[in-house]
């Protein structure tokens, strides 16, 4: 049976990370999934990473995750659609945030009615909104990204992969022994779980549940007619958006629905749930003409019920990074190290 210092349950943006900084630390890593890179990862996130968000530890979080990528790919702007972001909200709301915001980051600025600047002069907003601006956010072309990632991580000494389905967890000792789909074990010191929505039920197996709900969270890609300037988030509409190239990705929050688990998507109703995005694009952007379906994007979310991404230690020196309900590009690669932080502090 093999042994490792640390086994890294997962293989998306998170799981990537994790197995980076661990045989970055010259731990002897070994990263299971069954599908490496994770499939889920590449191709069902929107892959919006803003600092806008509601609490110190998660702008300081999506902060050090902005600050990871570009340190790990050095050809980030080839999969980089852009740095601004916008969050359109009610005047007092958006005063509210605003200065929230400033105590943390230094590049947000706020625009009322009658002072929008001309770059965002074809965005409807009505006397009661305003608009708040940070310049330095991330929108990545999700796939593209994690593809990069991947070859950077994979290059690392010390860095094996299983590509198998983890099935179960069992301490032994002072170690785990994690059996795979085919009857193979591995046996591991630490582990990490980074499995996204599938954490949950991995985790049942060991008598261990979660405080978290799977979603199917759901956005649609249209072709644009007109013009969208900037990527952003509109509260009063309950909707986000992020501008690539000639398309925008969009979803409206409250379609997201509960799935029974992360592979049962095929039971997930579309049908006309692409009508009310468009039309909330087309009243908020007066540039606009029209917008051409082209895809639905749908991919399982974790949501915590208590609304805080879960970073916590399920076992001994078994951790878990879960419940960011789309935010795993903001949150994850900063959870990841802050993970094998842990760790190395542990084996000195």
């Amino acid at each position: 049976m093999e042994k490792y210092d640390v086994a890294v349950l997962g293989a998306g943006i998170v799981g990537l990370t994790a197995s980076y900084f661990s045989s970055d630390e010259g731990f002897k890593t070994v990263m299971i999934a069954s599908e490496i890179p994770s499939d889920v990862s590449m191709n069902k996130s929107v892959g919006i990473i803003t600092r806008q968000l509601t609490t110190k530890r998660e702008i300081l979080l999506a902060t050090e995750s902005i600050n990871i990528l570009f340190e790990l790919l050095p050809n980030i702007y080839r999969v980089m659609y852009g740095r601004d972001f916008i969050t359109i909200e009610d005047q007092k709301t958006a005063f509210q945030d605003f200065r929230f915001y400033r105590k943390t980051m230094y590049d947000v600025d706020i625009y009322y009615y009658g002072e929008v600047p001309e770059k965002f002069s074809s965005i409807n907003i009505s006397v009661n909104e305003a608009i708040l601006h940070t310049k330095n956010d991330v929108m990545l072309d999700a796939k593209k990204a994690i593809e990069n990632l991947y070859e950077v991580v994979s290059k690392k000494q010390g860095l094996d992969q299983i590509q198998k389905k983890a099935l179960s967890l069992e301490r032994e000792g002072n170690e785990y022994i994690i059996k795979l789909e085919d009857g193979q074990e591995v046996k591991a010191k630490n582990v990490i779980l980074a499995m996204g929505a599938w954490n949950k039920y991995f985790l049942e197996n060991n008598r261990i549940y979660l405080p978290v709900a799977t979603y199917a969270c759901i956005a649609v890609r249209f072709k644009i007619d007109g013009e969208i300037p900037v990527s952003g988030s509109d509260e009063v509409n309950y909707m986000y958006w992020m501008v690539e190239d000639d398309t925008v990705l969009a979803g409206e929050y409250y379609q997201s629905v509960p799935i029974i688990r992360p592979d049962r998507m095929d039971l997930v109703e579309l049908e006309n749930k692409d009508k009310s995005v468009k039309r909330s694009l087309l009243e908020r952007f007066k540039s606009l003409k029209d917008l051409e379906f082209v895809e639905f994007i749908v991919g399982p979310c974790s949501v915590p019920l208590g609304k805080r991404p879960l970073f916590k230690e399920v076992m001994t020196n078994v951790f878990l990074i879960d419940g960011m309900a789309g935010y795993g590009f903001t949150l994850g690669p900063a959870l990841a190290k802050e993970a094998v932080s842990m760790i190395s502090q542990r084996m000195g």
